[in-house]
């Protein structure tokens, strides 16, 4: 049985890590999308492809048909689309049940991961008095 996996990030980068992390624990590509707002305009959500980082440019009013064609509830996509008009990277996974834990542990980890790794980095670096 499949399982529906969707976690939204605060920046385009993480989101991708995310997708390269869950790619590495061996989920296939087309397993994995990514939607999320151009910086160059806020009214359309780009799709990024796995395979290459390139997309296609689908219009906000369709977003919500997005969504739900890949698994998100009807009432749940419209929440989602205005945290991605905000900025977020949503990015959902599908796959079988019984892989779904790791999942979710790649798709909680990565930013954390990524948070420390920034910390650490802003750690090393002297401050002004």
């Amino acid at each position: 049985m499949k399982r529906l996996l969707a976690s939204l990030y605060e920046d385009s980068e993480t989101a991708t890590a995310v997708m390269h992390a869950l790619h590495d624990e061996g989920f296939k590509s087309f397993e994995i999308e990514c939607i999320e707002s151009p910086a160059e305009d806020d009214q359309l959500f780009r799709r990024p492809l796995f395979t290459d980082g390139r997309g296609e440019v689908i219009r906000a009013d369709s977003a919500h048909r997005a969504l739900t064609n890949f698994g998100i509830p009807q009432e749940d996509a419209p929440d989602y689309v205005e945290e991605i008009r905000r900025g977020r990277s949503l990015v959902l996974l599908r796959c079988e049940e019984t892989r779904a834990p790791l999942a979710r542990d790649v798709m909680n980890r990565v930013p954390l991961e990524r948070a420390a790794q920034a910390a650490a980095g802003h750690a090393d670096r002297p401050r002004n008095p």
